[in-house]
C-alpha cells in the first residue's frame, strides 16, 4: 500500500488535477446553492410576459447562479428575451408548470430585418421563438 507521498509521486499531476477538479465542483455547487431566487407571480390567465421578463432581467442583474422560479400553472406569454442569462429557469415539475404562447402571437416580418437580421427584443424585433437567450 502506498503512503500519501508515494501516491502523489506515482500519480504525478493526475492526483493534483483530481483534487482541483473536486474543489471546483464543490465550489460550483456552493455558488449555485447560495444564488438568488426570483419568484414569478402565479399565472394570471391573461398575459404573464411582463412578470417573466422582469424575473429574467432581475436574474441577469444578479449574475451567475440566479434562479427564476415559476409557480404551478399555465403561463401565457409573448416573446421573452434575456441577454447574458447565467442562471436557471425552473417550474414546479412536469405537467405542473407550462409556458405557452399567447394566442395570435405576433412575429416580425422579414422585410423589417436590417441586413437579414435584427437583434431580438420584446418591442420591434419579435422572432418566431418564444424564449431567446443571447450572449454569454
Amino acid at each position: 500500500m502506498l503512503n500519501t507521498s508515494q501516491r502523489g509521486e506515482s500519480l504525478g499531476g493526475r492526483a493534483m488535477h483530481g483534487v482541483f477538479l473536486s474543489l471546483s465542483l464543490m465550489m460550483s455547487a456552493a455558488a449555485v446553492a447560495n444564488g438568488t431566487t426570483v419568484l414569478v407571480p402565479p399565472p394570471n390567465g391573461l398575459d404573464d410576459t411582463a412578470n417573466i421578463q422582469a424575473a429574467l432581467n432581475a436574474c441577469v442583474a444578479h449574475g451567475s447562479g440566479c434562479t427564476v422560479q415559476l409557480r404551478a400553472g399555465k403561463y401565457l406569454t409573448s416573446q421573452l428575451v434575456a441577454y447574458n442569462f447565467r442562471g436557471t429557469l425552473k417550474g414546479m415539475g412536469q405537467d405542473k408548470t407550462t409556458i405557452q404562447a399567447l394566442p395570435a402571437l405576433q412575429v416580425t416580418l422579414p422585410d423589417v430585418f436590417v441586413n437579414g437580421e435584427c437583434a431580438p427584443n420584446t418591442t420591434d424585433c419579435l422572432w418566431p421563438d418564444l424564449m431567446i437567450f443571447r450572449g454569454w
